[in-house]
């Protein structure tokens, strides 16, 4: 009917204005907790340039390694990749930046709060008492993101 087609062509018209405006802004316009907690954040500039690592054809993550699966050690990290070791007292956030100045990780810290250790301990109690009682099937637990239940 005429009226199921009107429906459809609106559709397709807010879609592609979606789209439209969605490309011309390029998610540069940073979300306002961007602003309050990254921008405020201590900069860790790195010589990493991220224009050259092979990501995925929605540039949201980077391909797997492909080196062996296994866990590197600090020791293989510091001194054979040249990873700098960084001390963080895990209170303040911390941006890691890339070679051309871009946010690559965030370092986000915890609440500034005398009681947060002791909110972290009985969450980490109900957590742990709650694990017994858990049960995963092996794929869930063995999988491309590492060797944890997810």
């Amino acid at each position: 009917s005429k009226q199921r087609h009107n429906r459809k062509k609106g559709r397709e018209n807010r879609t592609r204005k979606r789209v439209e405006k969605a490309s011309k802004t390029k998610n540069t316009t940073p979300h306002p907790n961007t602003l309050k907690h990254v921008m405020a954040a201590d900069r860790t500039p790195t010589a990493y340039d991220t224009s050259n690592i092979p990501s995925a054809s929605t540039g949201f993550i980077a391909l797997p390694d492909t080196q062996s699966g296994e866990s590197s050690t600090l020791r293989h990290l510091l001194c054979r990749r040249r990873f700098k070791l960084i001390k963080w007292k895990g209170r303040t956030s911390r941006a890691i930046l890339d070679s051309a100045g871009r946010v690559i990780a965030v370092l986000a810290g915890h609440p500034n709060d005398d009681d947060w250790g002791s909110v972290n301990r009985e969450c980490h109690s109900a957590l742990q008492s709650s694990k017994k009682r858990l049960r995963f099937m092996k794929k869930a637990v063995r999988h491309r993101r590492g060797h944890f239940p997810a």
